[in-house]
């Protein structure tokens, strides 16, 4: 493994025992480009969308949001981080619940360097993946949406979009095959990213802004039915 590509990388590490944190975090400072820290999994969840780290370190037992729990709700934001489980041994029910969430590695605490490698490698093997495999999904009229960048483009041309509007087009694209009314989007705000200030009516005035900023129509709204991304 070339540990020198690890320092082109950002990782947020996530474990609530203070001391488990402090040792690792020194590590893994080491090898990447920057390490964010969290305590448990709603903090995590806040630092993820902050900042997009390109690797997560996840604990699967922690306080306020479990760690599978936040992965979930990272996977259904359309994000496909590469993920390594640190925890100790998973029970049945766990890696039956893990199995859809395309897990990279799990490393068994307290483990080795020789295992941590090894996972480091696998994340590596996918980081290295042409971006255009994992992290876009075209829409209609040949527009691009960006998980990475979180922008739409068309052509040669980046339209940039701000965090509600963003994630406003990936609460769509995960629903693109069907009509959402304006009340389920709301839903999807509250649920999954924890955004209780979003209302109805602030909710069609991103939709209208993202509408606002393409070239092409690429949300249907249909009477009685809802909004539909175009693809």
């Amino acid at each position: 493994m070339n540990k020198e590509k690890l320092k082109n990388y950002t990782v947020l590490y996530v474990e609530d025992d203070l001391d488990t944190r402090r040792v690792y975090s020194d590590y893994f400072k080491t090898l990447f480009k920057s390490v964010y820290l969290a305590s448990n999994g709603l903090e995590a969840l806040e630092l993820y969308q902050k900042f997009s780290p390109d690797i997560l370190f996840l604990d699967i037992d922690m306080p306020k949001l479990d760690g599978l729990t936040l992965l979930e709700k990272l996977r259904k934001q359309g994000s496909q981080v590469p993920v390594v489980i640190l925890s100790g041994v998973l029970d049945k029910d766990q890696l039956i619940r893990a199995i859809p969430l395309e897990i990279s590695a799990y490393v068994k605490k307290p483990f080795s360097r020789v295992e941590f490698n090894n996972a480091l490698e696998k994340v590596l093997n996918k980081l290295e993946l042409p971006t255009n495999q994992i992290k876009r999904t075209i829409l209609s009229n040949n527009i691009l949406y960006d998980y990475q960048t979180k922008s739409l483009h068309y052509k040669d041309s980046m339209i940039a979009l701000t965090k509600n509007e963003a994630i406003l087009m990936q609460i769509l694209i995960l629903n693109k095959d069907r009509y959402l009314s304006i009340s389920e989007i709301v839903d999807y705000f509250h649920a999954d990213y924890n955004l209780y200030k979003i209302t109805e009516d602030s909710a069609r005035s991103t939709l209208k802004r993202i509408r606002q900023k393409t070239p092409k129509e690429i949300i249907e709204n249909r009477h009685g039915l809802g909004y539909k991304i175009l693809n």
